[in-house]
């Protein structure tokens, strides 16, 4: 038990400190502008809404496409997405 208790004792704080690292390395990545790239883009996100009915079925509508704007980086910063997460998952379900 005493093994198990130094073990966490290290790595815990060891992956925190990693998880800021990447954290603060990937926000001045984006703040510098290192390396030189576009720093936002902007996605087609397709709409699609489900609707149940009173037969317990669900009726699919297509919306009109969003145009999302993402930041190009590892982790979402100034309250956008990461880009590639938006790549990722173009088609928006909104379930009423």
């Amino acid at each position: 038990m005493k093994v198990f208790k130094c073990i966490l004792v290290r790595l815990v704080p060891g992956l925190l400190l990693l998880a800021a690292l990447v954290w603060m390395l990937d926000f001045l990545s984006v703040r510098l502008n290192i390396p030189k790239r576009e720093l936002y883009s902007v996605i087609r996100v397709d709409q699609l809404y489900a609707i149940p009915n009173k037969w317990n079925e669900v009726d699919w509508s297509r919306g009109d496409p969003v145009m999302e704007k993402c930041v190009n980086s590892l982790l979402p910063h100034g309250g956008l997405r990461a880009c590639w997460v938006v790549r990722g998952d173009t088609m928006h379900v909104n379930r009423i």
